[in-house]
């Protein structure tokens, strides 16, 4: 889960956003629930923990990854920003393993 948080406030910074804020504005929702598709699908993160950590239930969650799941299948140019988003999240995790194996 630190992997998680670490992903979480990268996209922030990059976006000068909160996407554990409570808002619908779609600025904050797209990259939101990428990232909920992305710690879901690639992370293996079970909803209750995504649920706890975005501060929504397991149900806004599942709607989430359909919305990305079904985007990136008929939108190129979200399929684009869902690559550099998963991009980030490998790249971020291997400088993690690297940082964790120097120790």
């Amino acid at each position: 889960i630190q992997e998680a948080g670490d992903f979480i406030k990268i996209i922030n910074a990059m976006y000068n956003i909160d996407i554990t804020e409570h808002t619908r504005r779609r600025d904050i929702l797209e990259p939101r629930q990428i990232v909920q598709h992305i710690l879901f699908r690639i992370a293996k993160m079970r909803l209750c923990e995504l649920g706890r950590l975005f501060k929504q239930n397991h149900a806004t969650i599942i709607h989430s990854i359909e919305q990305v799941d079904n985007l990136i299948s008929v939108d190129k140019l979200f399929l684009t920003r869902y690559k550099v988003f998963k991009t980030i999240y490998t790249n971020q995790l291997v400088s993690h393993e690297s940082v964790v194996s120097n120790s």
